[in-house]
């Protein structure tokens, strides 16, 4: 019997089979994959380029803070930083491999502004300053980016993803170092072309000026508060009330507890007194005043006779002592002769500060050479890699390591070259060295006792010949010079992000 067709009978058992639906649910499945795949890489793209764009404006932000030292040019330097890293990035972090489908609106640097406080951070611009003196932050906006996406292109979603970043970098001075000592850079240009770099104190060109071996005698009289080239001031420490015992402490210290933040700011008042309490316990004098380091330094001749057994030192004073008979006058061992002065001194800043001819004159020499055979016996040492006359300084070490004949004391009858009222301190012979800030005073105007927060680049250290006066004077030899972020100086300047 033939058999008949029945359609039913040939499309049920195709209902009942599943075998390939798989493939139908696969294909759905693949084209949302690869939607979600080409949003991951176009979201990628554009996380990367913002990523890099703002590596680029953090990098250019620091690079232009780092400028920001408070001088004229510091504006000009820092902007032209920025930039400059923007279209010479040395790190290579500009867009690379996706830069064919993009397209640079307007690449690098966009804007570079400059604010002295973070008063309206948030707002649009920042509040910006063109005063290199006040300028502590930088903000950086890089260049508008755009980027082409693949996959949101293809399904006319978007055309262009545009991607900017910005960047705020703060400039710190973190001062390490005590400086309670000012001295306007007697050096300054007086033309006006000071830009406030101090680069002309100490600098090691031929000609630069001071040379070492030079005596700088600062005193605290005299000055009327005309801050002009070559004046000295001490300073306040931070956080002071201006007394005279902050000021005694500060002078007496070697090192500093914490870093500190602030700029140099003169004190108020002359503070005589000051001086020789916070100086002279370096020379194992007593000053009785709470808060004063009560430590000497391991050589503390003071070309004086003290009374045995008495803390309180009794000045006796040689015949007719003045520097041009030093010599004859040193050749009794009756005395103990202090370290001489240069013969002469040229005044500046009104008499408040006063620079010595130094080792370049022969008397001076003579004078040396009877401090040596008053107290040692023989000629002042020379330094053999120069085969000049040994600085004060460089002797003083010599004394205080025993070097050579300098370990021989002739006068110990007469004035004991160790301390004897007050413990050695334990920094040694940097105990007879104080730093003195070095500022361009024309440039900041500073007028008067008014507090002024000057940052500081320079500082200079010197060695402290001989005790303070009645006076006040401080008897200085100039040793070297130390700049902002140089090795082991203590003075830096730090850089960093703020947004």
């Amino acid at each position: 019997m033939r058999e008949v067709f029945k359609p039913a009978s040939f499309f049920s058992p195709l209902g009942r089979d599943e075998r390939g639906t798989i493939l139908v649910q696969f294909t759905i499945s693949l084209i949302a994959i690869l939607g979600f795949i080409g949003l991951a890489l176009d979201g990628a793209r554009v996380f990367l380029l913002h990523n890099d764009l703002q590596d680029l404006a953090d990098a250019a932000a620091l690079a232009g803070a780092a400028s920001l030292d408070g001088t004229a040019n510091a504006l000009t330097n820092a902007d032209a930083a920025a930039r400059s890293l923007s279209a010479n990035d040395p790190t290579n972090k500009k867009p690379q491999w996706w830069n064919a489908s993009s397209v640079a609106i307007l690449p690098g640097t966009q804007g570079v502004q400059f604010f002295d406080t973070l008063v309206n951070l948030e707002a649009s611009p920042p509040r910006p300053t063109n005063d290199p003196k006040s300028a502590r932050y930088v903000t950086v906006t890089t260049g508008v980016w755009g980027v082409a996406p693949t996959f949101l292109v293809a399904v006319g979603a978007v055309s262009n993803t545009s991607v900017q970043a910005s960047a705020v970098a703060e400039a710190i001075t973190a001062n390490c170092k005590p400086q309670s000592m000012m001295l306007c850079n007697p050096y300054e240009p007086s033309d006006g072309s000071s830009t406030g770099d101090t680069s002309n104190f100490g600098c090691a060109y031929l000609g630069c000026r001071p040379t070492r071996g030079q005596m700088f005698v600062f005193s605290t009289t005299g000055n009327t508060g005309n801050y002009t080239p070559g004046v000295f001031s001490l300073i306040d420490p931070p956080g002071s009330s201006g007394s005279d015992g902050d000021t005694e402490h500060y002078l007496s210290q070697q090192i500093v507890n914490a870093c500190q933040r602030e700029g140099t700011s003169p004190a108020q008042g002359q503070k005589t007194n000051a001086t020789q309490i916070g100086i002279n316990v370096r020379f194992d004098q007593p000053s009785n005043q709470r808060g004063v380091l009560e430590t000497a330094a391991p050589i503390v001749i003071e070309g004086i006779a003290r009374s045995p057994g008495n803390c309180k030192t009794t000045v006796v004073t040689p015949p007719n002592f003045n520097q041009a008979n030093y010599p004859e006058t040193c050749n009794s061992t009756q005395y103990s002769c202090p370290l001489p002065f240069d013969v002469s001194f040229s005044s500046t800043g009104g008499g408040s500060t006063h620079i010595g001819t130094g080792l370049s004159d022969a008397n001076l020499l003579a004078a040396l050479n009877a401090y040596w055979q008053n107290h040692h016996g023989g000629s002042w040492p020379t330094d053999p890699t120069t085969g000049l006359p040994k600085t004060r300084y460089q002797a003083y070490l010599d004394e205080a390591n025993a070097a050579g004949d300098s370990g021989n004391w002739q006068t110990e009858n007469v004035e004991p070259h160790n301390p004897t009222c007050l413990p050695v301190d334990g920094s040694g012979a940097a105990r007879r060295i104080i730093s003195v800030a070095i500022v361009d005073c024309a440039y900041w105007g500073v007028i008067g006792n008014r507090v002024n927060n000057i940052p500081i680049n320079t500082y200079a250290n010197f060695f402290v010949t001989n005790p303070t006066d009645q006076q006040g004077n401080i008897y200085t030899e100039y040793v070297e010079t130390h700049q902002i972020n140089e090795k082991d100086s203590g003075l830096y300047r730090i850089v960093h992000l703020v947004k």
